[in-house]
């Protein structure tokens, strides 16, 4: 019996000197094909320290690897991008809920139509959607796709009438006198004149629409 226990354990010696002992396995940037990138900081997900032996045979020296982070893929990708975004933000304009310019009622005889383009300048009118006077508009506002064209139309006839005509009506009318037939027919007629006139610059041919 006591043979057979040195023989079990003399095979053990054996055994041990024979087959070299597990050494731990570690992953660093570069190793194992995975890229060194995953390993960057990430202010998301922390990975435990790591022995400071890679292989007790090994001649490289261990990397010396702290708590530190590891993204997911994608993650920093993400945060870069609505940091831009953010950073890029564009203040909202200030302008009235329904940016809106109202339309002449058809009930208005057409050969005073132009007065209400000229009231609509000077003043609000919330009953018919214009909460602010033409002539208080943002230029942020003006600029807006939806109205640019009927805006500078309308701004088109009251500048007209204010300026050079200083607002007087009998003037006005004798040197428009297709303002009769209508808001669009006077707007043509002033748009005529001032080109003739050299007035009317060619980035001025967009706006030129049923007023």
């Amino acid at each position: 019996m006591a043979n057979a226990q040195l023989m079990f354990t003399e095979l053990e010696k054996r055994i041990a000197a024979w087959i070299p002992p597990p050494t731990p396995v570690m992953f660093f940037p570069g190793a194992y094909g995975y890229p060194a990138s995953l390993f960057s900081p990430s202010p998301f997900t922390s990975i435990p320290n790591f022995p400071t032996a890679i292989h007790a045979n090994s001649s490289h020296p261990a990397p010396v690897m702290s708590h530190q982070i590891c993204p997911s893929r994608g993650t920093t990708g993400s945060i870069d991008y609505y940091a831009r975004v953010a950073s890029k933000s564009t203040p909202l304009p200030k302008a009235p809920f329904n940016l809106t310019i109202p339309k002449i009622s058809r009930q208005i005889p057409t050969h005073e139509a132009w007065k209400q383009v000229i009231k609509d300048w000077d003043e609000p009118d919330e009953s018919r959607g214009l909460t602010v006077a033409l002539k208080d508009w943002e230029e942020e506002w003006y600029k807006n796709p939806s109205v640019a064209a009927l805006y500078h139309a309308r701004q088109k006839i009251a500048l007209e009438f204010i300026g050079p005509f200083d607002r007087n009506i009998e003037e006005f009318c004798k040197a428009y006198p297709g303002y009769e037939r209508g808001i669009s027919a006077l707007h043509d007629a002033i748009h005529a004149k001032q080109k003739a006139a050299s007035f009317v610059k060619s980035r001025y041919s967009k706006y030129q629409r049923e007023v």
